[in-house]
Order: C-alpha cells, then structure tokens, then sequence
C-alpha cells in the first residue's frame, strides 16, 4: 500500500471517530436533558367574588335541605321619657313684689287675701296672705299683679285700698319702694327637633333593652340577629313627656349551621371549575319574609358573600396543559386564561428553552392573587 492511500484511509477513520463521538454527545446531551430537565410553575389564580340570595326556613327542628334549627322570637317593651327643650321664649306671669301697708287710724285693720292694692298708674295689684294692719302703725305685704305681663312690672308708687270705705281709703294706704318684677319670665320651648331627639334616644334604649331580654332566652353561643323592628308611640298623660312600644322580630340559631348552608349554596353559585376558598368577613344580610309567632318559625332570605378560585384539578391548570412551552408561551396561556393571574415559570438546567414534555417533571405551585377575607 502506498504512503497516500494509507493516509488516505487514516482520515477517513478519523472523520467516522469524530461522526461517532459527536453522535455519542448529542444522544448523551439528550439523556442528560432527559434526566435532569425539570420545571418549577408558579400559577397564581385570581381570587373572585362570590354573592348567593336564597330562601331558608327556620325551625326547632330542620326538616328539610334548605332548612336551619333554631327559632324565631318576639319581645315587645315600651317605656317614656321627658323631652328636654332647648329652645328658649318668653311667658307672661304676674308681676310681684312688696307694698308697705300704713294704718294712721286709732283701729287695727284687717286685710283678707286678695285685697285689691291700686297702683297710682292705674295697676291693680292683689295681696297673697292676710294681714292685720295694726293702729297707727304699718307692715309689708306680699303682692302681686291681677294680671299677667309686663304692665305689672311698674316702679316705686303709691297704691290705693279700694275695698275701703273711701273715708279710710285717705287713712289706710300703701307705698312700694322697689319695682315690681317677674311680668314675664323665659320657659324653655320644645322643637320639633328636641322630641325627635327624645324618640330617637328612647328607641335606642327600648332596643338594648329588647336585645338584652332576647339574649337572655336563649342558649349560650347561640347568635341572635334582628330581622324586624317595629315601633309605635304610646299617649301620655304629661306634656313633656314621650312614650314608645319597641318589637323586636329576631333569628336565633348557631352561626356554624348557617355557615354550612351558605357555603353549600356558594359553592352552587361560583363559576364552574372552581371551588370555595372563604366565606365573606361580612355578616350576612337576613331578612324577614313570613313568619310564625306561635310555632316560633320564620322564612327568611339571605344574601351572603364569599370567594373562589380555580379548582386545582380543573383541566385548564393541569400540568398536561403545561408541557413543552416556553416561559413566553405559558405567560401568554395565563393571560388569556379566565382564572389565572399570572404564570411564572423557572427552567433547570439553564440552557433549557421549553418546559419538559412529561408532566411528572414539572412541578406546579398554585398561589392566591389577594389575601383571603378572614
């Protein structure tokens, strides 16, 4: 063999050597990626809100599905309180003050009460007790006007005893020497405002009071929720006085048994392919629609909230639907998704561009886009 067709042959070994052990990388290259590709997705799933209204009947004892054990209860109490005025205006009342009564004669003089005293501008006056005016001598009366307002507020005069004969009249007199007062005085005035004001705070009291007696009826732990109040008012035998009949319609029953039913009726009403994460902080809204006093059983219709989120074995979330993508293409798939937030994904090892195409090598993480209501 010549020394070109051995060098020959020798390069054709060698580039069949090189073919061989680049083949061998490129199918280990694939055994390792096999091997150790692997996916971290972390899907965070929008949290929606959830609303039910639905009809319940309330009883000692739950017959039915959409039933709940407790009762339904009544108490009435009433009260009255005074009207506190806050306005202020003026009243007429009878002037009054004091009239020195002189007798100069030799004889004591005798004054029943209501003797008239005229004033010299013509105000007649009238004393509050009887008096003896004693012979030659004087004392003083108490007076006051014979007629409410300001004209019996009047000065310093002389008066005039006009029961007297009217030779005595001359004899027997009397003298003020300070002005009458009191012709009007300020009496406090009650607007509409203050009796609104005293309603209102006596209904607040009639309602604690009808909420405490209610309380006291039932079992320990077990929730007492007003869905009625009635009120109406009461006649009174005092002017500055108010007085009210309170009802209280009430629902009595363990809060746990009406979370199970509203959770069921949630539930029906989230949208499919999810599941409930929580109920709603918020009490729910009760109220009445019929009602048996008697057999203490009542209708009532409830309106609650809660929140909900894909199910973790809904379909558009399984890792089967996550297999052999990009990073760019599951973000797409999480935007155009209803239910999903957003879509993280994380590649090992570094060099890889798609998720693995088999769904054990992808880890799934499912996280919530707000914090839940507690």
């Amino acid at each position: 063999m010549t020394l070109a067709k051995r060098s020959r042959t020798t390069a054709g070994y060698r580039h069949l050597a090189f073919g061989f052990g680049a083949l061998t990388a490129v199918v280990l290259g694939a055994i390792v990626y096999v091997a150790f590709a692997r996916a971290r997705i972390t899907i965070t799933l929008a949290v929606r809100d959830v609303q039910t209204t639905f009809d319940v009947s309330v009883s000692e004892t739950a017959a039915t599905e959409r039933a709940l054990a407790g009762q339904y209860l009544t108490r009435t109490v009433s009260g009255t309180t005074t009207v506190v005025a806050s306005g202020q205006h003026a009243v007429p009342a009878k002037a009054a003050g004091t009239v020195r009564i002189t007798n100069t004669t030799s004889s004591p003089q005798p004054l029943a009460a209501t003797t008239r005293l005229l004033s010299e501008s013509g105000v007649l006056f009238r004393t509050l007790t009887r008096v003896d005016v004693p012979a030659k001598g004087s004392l003083e009366v108490s007076v006051e006007a014979d007629e409410a307002g300001p004209t019996g507020e009047i000065g310093p005069q002389r008066f005039t005893i006009p029961g007297l004969r009217a030779a005595n009249q001359q004899l027997i007199d009397g003298e003020s020497f300070a002005a009458m007062t009191g012709g009007t005085v300020a009496s406090g005035a009650v607007t509409p405002e203050d009796l609104t004001a005293a309603q209102t705070t006596l209904t607040t009291d009639l309602r604690s009071q009808a909420q405490a007696e209610l309380q006291n009826l039932v079992e320990a732990g077990a929730t007492v929720v007003v869905v009625n109040e009635q009120t109406h008012d009461l006649s009174t035998s005092q002017p500055d006085q108010v007085a009210r009949e309170l009802t209280l319609h009430a629902l009595v029953y363990q809060p746990a048994d009406l979370n199970v039913l509203i959770a069921d009726e949630l539930k029906a009403s989230a949208p499919a392919g999810d599941h409930l994460v929580a109920l709603g902080n918020a009490q729910p809204l009760i109220k009445l629609v019929s009602a048996d006093a008697e057999e203490k059983t009542a209708i009532v219709s409830i309106t609650a909230n809660g929140q909900s989120t894909l199910d973790p074995s809904n379909p558009v979330i399984a890792t089967t639907q996550l297999t052999n993508k990009t990073p760019a293409e599951l973000e797409r798939y999480g935007q155009t998704t209803n239910g999903i937030a957003a879509i993280a994904v994380s590649l090992s090892p570094f060099w890889s561009r798609r998720t693995p195409s088999q769904p054990a090598r992808i880890d799934r993480v499912l996280e919530l886009e707000v914090a839940l209501d507690s």
